[in-house]
């Protein structure tokens, strides 16, 4: 999968700037060179021990050739993935990325691999309101 949009260096600590991103490219949204589809992605990448990550904004494209400079790339490779729900306000996606990490992945058994977290957001969530449902993609150890 291909993300073009926009994109920064954040922390587990200071997140506070990934709202920024999604203003940024709402004006954008629908306009982006070989932009596939409405839906959205947001990607946690580049993440280190110290909880420091890069975060993109975007949509998913069917090549680069057309993007212009403006927008950042990403070029997210096959992954395996579980797929969680978030419902509710975009505010709570913490509380989800919590129960995940604290709850899910120790009582599975399953183990993430270092990879592109997504989060997939369709015509369930308004981003208008930063309500709805928001799917987040974490990759597993095959």
């Amino acid at each position: 999968m291909l993300i073009a949009g926009f994109s920064g260096h954040f922390s587990m600590d200071n997140t506070q700037g990934i709202p920024l991103l999604w203003q940024k490219i709402a004006p954008h949204f629908g306009h982006i060179p070989g932009q596939r589809s409405y839906v959205a992605f947001g990607a946690s990448y580049n993440c280190d021990d110290n909880g420091a990550f890069d975060y993109i904004a975007g949509a998913e494209v069917s090549s680069f050739g057309d993007v212009t400079d403006e927008f950042a790339r990403l070029s997210v490779p096959e992954q395996l993935c579980a797929v969680f729900e978030h419902s509710g306000h975009i505010t709570g996606i913490a509380q989800t990325y919590k129960a995940i990490w604290q709850g899910w992945f120790p009582k599975s058994g399953r183990k993430p691999e270092m990879g592109v977290t997504l989060e997939r957001m369709d015509e369930r969530f308004d981003g208008a309101t930063g309500n709805g449902v928001v799917e987040i993609w974490v990759p597993l150890r095959r």
